[in-house]
């Protein structure tokens, strides 16, 4: 099993899969290949046959890092979240014949980008470029793109996972939402009124405050603050009410930025925060407040602790899938390991004096060499 150590003439970075911009170090990797080989043939003696046959290919790594060496990076607690499984992937539209699309969150780490009709999936550094400092991609198809994409990116302006599911309802949403007073609901699959995935939520009042609710209710922490982020398209200068419920009374959200009164009748992105006093099941309400309402949608819905305990023993924890590379001193590439999934953690405290060092395990997918 090859070992490498960070410093020894090679630098050993951990990256999202399509980014070339490092989210932490690593202190040492050991990693390992196994393709099943075995003679073919049966029982001893002069096998049947004179060659091998392959099994199911398999890669493992196991790695180091030194936590305290983290301080410095921009995004230096962005690794142990996202291992953690403790950090938001948002999904956003891009219009055909688009030469440049800026993401409305932070952007760390670009997952996909899909065109919508033919599937193809775009490739970092091929295909686009990114502005990290200024969130931005830049397509390099002569004339932009040639049909709707979709993005899926992670970002460090949401912390926790989403509580909310079916949350770009792509299923039927009689088990997750209904309707608040006299308005109607649906599961809408015109493309127009979709933001992203295959459906949105369609909200057609009769009168004041009628709406919506989120009735799939969720546990929440006393005193913790939780933050409210969806995509919204409706009529410019309806205003819109987005309140908390614990089964006792409703409760205002509070609005960031100009969340509250739209704005124009395309795709806006509002957030709210709310503290619970009481621990409490708690659901969501959406109301148009206008004299003479009309019609609204809904998509992309997420809800999540603004600031989450970091555990990797959480119970919605998911696996993590980066990309971990080795380079030289120079900063050339002199391999990487795609689809790196740690699923073990452990970790060695020494003396004062001493960096505290965590140890990972797991596996890999793909190999690539020098370039």
């Amino acid at each position: 099993m090859p070992k490498y150590i960070d410093g020894a003439n090679v630098q050993i970075f951990v990256l999202h899969e399509s980014t070339s911009t490092p989210i932490g170090k690593l202190q040492s990797i050991d990693y390992d290949t196994d393709v099943s080989m075995r003679a073919r043939g049966a029982g001893l003696g002069e096998p049947a046959h004179d060659d091998v046959a392959t099994g199911e290919r398999t890669g493992s790594i196991s790695a180091t890092r030194k936590l305290m060496r983290l301080v410095g990076y921009p995004t230096a607690d962005l690794f142990s979240r996202l291992i953690s499984g403790a950090a938001m992937e948002i999904r956003e539209p891009i219009a055909s014949t688009s030469t440049t699309h800026t993401t409305s969150e932070t952007l760390v780490g670009i997952v996909s980008v899909q065109l919508a009709t033919s599937g193809v999936r775009l490739v970092e550094g091929e295909d686009y470029g990114v502005n990290y400092a200024t969130d931005t991609l830049s397509f390099y198809v002569t004339g932009g793109l040639p049909e709707a994409a979709e993005i899926t990116y992670v970002t460090s302006d949401l912390r926790g996972w989403n509580l909310a599911e079916n949350y770009v309802f792509d299923i039927a949403i009689a088990d997750f939402w209904s309707a608040i007073a006299t308005g109607t609901i649906a599961r809408t699959t015109t493309a127009a009124n979709v933001y992203v995935g295959t459906g949105a939520l369609a909200i057609t009042p009769s009168v004041t405050d009628d709406g919506a609710s989120y009735d799939r209710t969720f546990t929440c922490y006393p005193g913790r603050e939780y933050v409210i982020r969806f995509a919204i398209k409706g009529t410019s200068g309806d205003t819109i009410a987005v309140e908390w419920e614990d089964g006792t009374a409703a409760v205002a959200c509070t609005p960031v930025g100009t969340a509250g009164t739209l704005a124009s009748s395309d795709w806006e992105i509002w957030k709210y925060t709310f503290t619970p006093d009481e621990a409490s099941n708690v659901s969501i309400q959406i109301t148009n407040t206008t004299t003479a309402p009309n019609a609204f949608y809904i998509d992309h819905f997420t809800v999540s602790e603004s600031d989450p305990k970091i555990s990797p023993l959480a119970a919605r924890s998911r696996p993590y899938r980066c990309v971990v590379q080795v380079r030289d001193l120079d900063g050339a590439q002199l391999f990487k390991l795609l689809g790196v999934h740690f699923g073990k953690r452990s970790a060695t405290i020494g003396d004062v004096n001493s960096d505290a060092e965590e140890s990972l395990e797991g596996f890999f997918l793909d190999y690539e060499g020098e370039v």
